[in-house]
């Protein structure tokens, strides 16, 4: 089998396995995302807001001086609507590599040159499953602001890119969610990333990438390089989070690898 014959079969596969899931996931987050619009209409802040602004507040999660008043008035407020943006996704993708090496393994596995196709047509179907849920959610979002706002949402340099950006950090959960089901139960390792994303509110880190995703914690200054300026005066480059993430996927791919020859060993 060559690899364009198993991503195309892995592709296929995760969008069907997780029709039902992607489609009730995605009317949870417009019911979401129409509240938040709703609300924001109703205060009167929409009206003064581009798309892009809109966008922002949406994930503006929590900024240091957020922090700040939580630090010293003990005033603790959860941005629960950025979290559910995070982790939401997680539960499209589910297990489907853990699952697709057990039930289809043994069949698959003799026929692939090398095991390493397996896991990067895992990887990449996963990539495009990310990208379409984004591409979906956006969408949703930009009808809906324009129902409310009348007029065609712009679709800036800023958006693209944190976009982009957000499309990276929800398929590095993804790629840590699959890699830790070789090793624990889903809903377990569901549970560590929430956690994960949770504490990563609190802390400002390059080990915490959902910090790319707060809109609250950065600004671009430079769209050209997506330098990231952090409210505190520090620069994250773009540099960094890409070799970062890339340091990410090939750790993950090698303990997938791993997990992957010890199961075709064992027979199990």
């Amino acid at each position: 089998m060559s690899f364009m014959n198993m991503l195309k079969r892995d592709i296929l596969m995760r969008f069907t396995e997780s029709k039902v899931a992607y489609f009730v996931i995605s009317l949870a987050i417009a019911l979401l995302l129409l509240c938040f619009l709703w609300d924001c209409n109703r205060t009167g802040q929409l009206s003064h807001q581009s798309f892009s602004d809109s966008l922002t507040t949406l994930f503006h999660s929590m900024n240091f001086f957020d922090l700040h008043i939580l630090y010293t008035q003990n005033r603790l407020s959860i941005p629960l609507q950025w979290i559910s943006f995070q982790v939401l996704p997680l539960m499209i993708v589910g297990n489907f590599m853990f699952r697709d090496i057990q039930i289809s393994g043994a069949y698959i596995l003799p026929k692939l040159p090398k095991k390493g196709v397996f896991v990067f047509s895992k990887l990449l179907s996963l990539f495009v499953l990310i990208v379409s849920i984004w591409c979906v959610w956006l969408f949703i979002y930009i009808m809906l602001f324009i129902s409310f706002k009348g007029f065609t949402a712009e679709l800036n340099s800023k958006v693209i890119l944190f976009m982009l950006i957000q499309i990276v950090v929800s398929f590095l959960y993804a790629v840590l969610l699959e890699t830790l089901t070789f090793m624990i139960p889903f809903i377990s390792a569901f549970i560590i990333i929430v956690a994960y994303v949770v504490i990563s509110i609190f802390f400002h880190s390059s080990l915490f990438i959902a910090s790319f995703a707060m809109a609250g914690k950065w600004a671009f200054i430079d769209y050209s390089r997506m330098n990231v300026n952090y409210s505190d005066g520090r620069f994250f480059h773009a540099s960094d989070f890409l070799l970062i993430a890339l340091i990410f996927c090939a750790a993950c791919t090698l303990i997938s690898l791993f997990f992957i020859k010890k199961t075709d060993i064992l027979g199990e």
